[in-house]
């Protein structure tokens, strides 16, 4: 991994220098935009907890569905007064994530919690 992964600086130096730009490498996850999140998985004797992090958002601006092995969290701010205009025009907008979850989990009976932008969502094992 190299130190300058997401730095456009050196794309600049690059192209000022006369050395052609690098191909930059496509994240793994699918985020919308250049959203970064943090995503964790924790699993336990009886649980593998998913914590996400969505800062800026509220608990009931935040949706979750699963199709297939794929968790798919959206939020879309309802109401950002408090925000500034930058990040209020970015929480309008909203945010999808896709996650793969593990194999062995239930996921009929998943638990979420939201506290502080940040998601857990609790899966049994099976």
């Amino acid at each position: 991994m190299d130190l300058f992964d997401d730095d456009n600086f050196e794309d600049i130096l690059n192209q000022f220098m006369g050395n052609s730009a690098r191909v930059r490498k496509k994240s793994r996850s699918k985020i919308r935009e250049d959203e970064e999140q943090n995503t964790q998985f924790i699993e336990e004797d009886k649980y593998i907890y998913c914590i996400i992090e969505l800062p800026g958002y509220q608990e009931e601006e935040v949706n979750l569905s699963i199709k297939e092995d794929i968790l798919i969290i959206s939020a879309r701010a309802i109401n950002n007064s408090n925000t500034q205009d930058y990040f209020s025009q970015k929480h309008k907008e909203g945010i999808t994530l896709q996650q793969k979850i593990p194999s062995d989990i239930k996921t009929k009976n998943l638990k979420k919690t939201f506290r502080n932008g940040v998601l857990e969502v609790t899966f049994e094992k099976r």
